[in-house]
Order: C-alpha cells, then sequence, then structure tokens
C-alpha cells in the first residue's frame, strides 16, 4: 500500500475470484462454460484498462508499473490457492480445523517475518487505542475467515471466492 494506491491494491487482490476459477479449471478439472471464459478475459481487460487507462506515463507516475502491482497480484495469487486447497481439506476436516491450522501456520509466518524486519517493538510502544485496534482486526479476520471457510465448504470454490472479494467495490 506504500506503493500503489489503495483502490489498485483492492482492484488486483480482487482478481482472485478469477485466479481460483483457472485454478479450478485448470487444475482441479472443473468445468467452465464458454461464458465464463469470457467473463475471465474481460476481468483480466478491465484490469490491465484501469492499470493503463491514462497511459503509460501516468501508470509510471502512480506506481502502476513498479513492484507494487506484483506484490498485489501475488497475493492474490496466494489467497486463490488457499481457496482450493482450503476447499480440499474442509470436505475432510470442517471449518474450524482448517481455519485454525491455516491461522496458525499465517501467524507463525507473520511473526517470523516481523522478527526478522522491525520487530514488533512499534506495536509495543503504540497507544492503547492502536492496540484495541489490532485486537479487533485480528477477531474480525478470525470470524471472517471462518465464515469464509464455512461457505467453501458449501459453494464450489469460484462462487465462495466472488462474495469474499467486494471490497474492490467498497475501494
Amino acid at each position: 500500500l506504500a506503493i500503489i494506491p489503495p483502490a489498485i491494491n483492492a482492484l488486483l487482490i480482487g482478481t482472485s475470484p478469477i485466479i481460483v476459477t483457472i485454478i479450478v479449471v485448470t487444475i482441479a478439472k472443473g468445468r467452465l462454460k464458454a461464458l465464463g471464459y469470457l467473463g475471465i478475459a474481460l476481468g483480466f481487460l478491465g484490469v490491465v484498462i484501469v492499470l493503463l487507462g491514462g497511459g503509460v506515463s501516468s501508470a509510471l507516475a502512480e506506481g502502476l508499473l513498479s513492484i507494487g502491482p506484483v506484490f498485489s497480484l501475488a497475493g492474490a495469487l496466494f489467497s486463490s490457492v488457499n481457496t482450493v486447497l482450503g476447499r480440499s481439506l474442509m470436505q475432510r476436516h470442517g471449518s474450524l480445523p482448517t481455519v485454525g491450522l491455516a491461522s496458525t501456520l499465517g501467524a507463525v509466518i507473520l511473526a517470523l517475518a516481523t522478527l526478522g524486519t522491525d520487530g514488533f517493538g512499534a506495536v509495543l510502544a503504540a497507544s492503547l487505542v492502536v492496540k484495541g485496534l489490532i485486537l479487533y482486526w485480528g477477531i474480525f479476520s478470525g470470524l471472517g475467515s471462518l465464515l469464509f471457510y464455512y461457505c467453501l465448504k458449501n459453494l464450489e470454490a469460484p462462487r465462495a471466492a466472488t462474495f469474499v472479494y467486494f471490497s474492490p467495490a467498497f475501494a
């Protein structure tokens, strides 16, 4: 978010349902009608138009041709793989164990990354309001993950991913 505008980041992360569909169709041998392929093409065309619609010089000035969009798309890819794998795990183990495992692994990775960079000093020194916001974020992220995996268990992966990524519309 320090490299590209938040709305562009939300748009790029919002490509996750498209990527989920591509993964399901290519790897998990899911079915897709011609209209679905058209939708995927139009989705990616829309991303290109938003990124380059003002011209290359404008995109360069806004940081849209930097590493920022690559990071955002990588995040969308990782989220998509998580969705497809999560659905597979869900069929065998249920929502709560799947969310617990994914959250624990994610917390360990984030803790190691934090220790390897700035450390937890800034968080420990933060005001009570900031600590409360971090707690709020953690609680509702966990609840959101639990609800997402519950939906994922009961819907096809591309459909569940579509409902989760409404954030670009609100960005």
